[in-house]
Parts: C-alpha cells; structure tokens; sequence
C-alpha cells in the first residue's frame, strides 16, 4: 500500500508536472504571439517613424526654403518701402518747389496787374487830354479860320486905301 501510496505520488506529481509543462508551453506560445504582436508593432511603429522622418526632413527643407523666400520678400519690401520713400521725399520737395514758383509768379502776376491798371489810369488820363487837346484844338481851328476871314476882310478894306 505504501508502494501504491508512492505510485499514486508519483503519478500526481508526474500529472502536475505535466500540467505545469502545458501551462509553460501555453505561456510560451502565448508569450511568442505577443512577442510576434510586439514585433509587428514595433515594425509598424518604426516605419511610421521613418516616414514622419522623412516628413519632417522635407518639412525643414520646406521652411527653410519658405523662410529663405521671406528674406528676400522682406529685403524686397524694406528696399520698396525706402524707394517709395525716397520718391515721396522727391514729390514733396517738386511739390514745394513748384508751389514757391505758383507764389511767386502769382506775386509778379499781381505786380504786373497793378501796373497794368496804372497804365489803363494812365492811358485814360492822357484819352481825356487828348480829347480836351482835340476840342481845343477845333476851338482853336475854327477861331484860326474866324481871323483868317477877318485878315481877308480887312485886306479888302484896305485895297481901297492904297
């Protein structure tokens, strides 16, 4: 019975062993597919990274290119905005200049209009004197040809008395 007793030991033991051994395996099998799950991942994750690598390579390129093309548009501006600049200074001091010529040829224009009215004055003045010097003058014709009358009346008179 002790021999039995053993036996049945030993079978037990072998059956819990057995058992362990099938839960090892199990958990070896178990354990490879989620190595090979793991490895699937890591392999999807890993070319994914690349990709984003080389996503990220080509999106420096880019902003290095895009912040190369802001220079030069900023450079661009900055030499626009002092041209422009330096053209407005030109049209302000053109507009000055040729304000200070409006003035001054408008001071001149003024000038020459009151000379001008003192000439018309003057002119007018000497209208009337030649109209006065003209009625004067009839007067003094028509008188001249009253006395040339009276000489050649008094000639008459005095063919008598020589």
């Amino acid at each position: 019975a002790a021999f039995q007793a053993n036996i049945a030991q030993l079978t037990r033991e072998r059956d819990d062993l057995a058992s362990e051994v099938n839960q090892e395996r199990e958990l070896v099998l178990a354990t490879n597919k989620l190595a090979d799950d793991l490895k699937r991942k890591l392999e999807t994750t890993s070319s994914a990274l690349v990709e984003r690598q080389n996503e990220l390579v080509l999106l420096n390129q880019e902003k290095a290119r895009f912040a190369e093309s802001l220079n030069k548009v900023s450079s661009d501006l900055s030499a626009l905005q002092n041209l422009h600049a330096n053209e407005l200074k030109r049209l302000n001091a053109d507009i000055l200049l040729r304000n200070d010529t409006i003035d001054k040829l408008s001071r001149e224009a003024e000038a020459m209009q009151a000379k001008l009215l003192l000439k018309e004055q003057e002119c007018d003045g000497y209208l009337k004197e030649l109209d006065s010097l003209r009625c004067h003058d009839q007067k003094t014709q028509a008188d001249l040809d009253r006395m040339r009358k009276l000489r050649d009346e008094m000639r008459k008179l005095t063919e008598g008395f020589d």
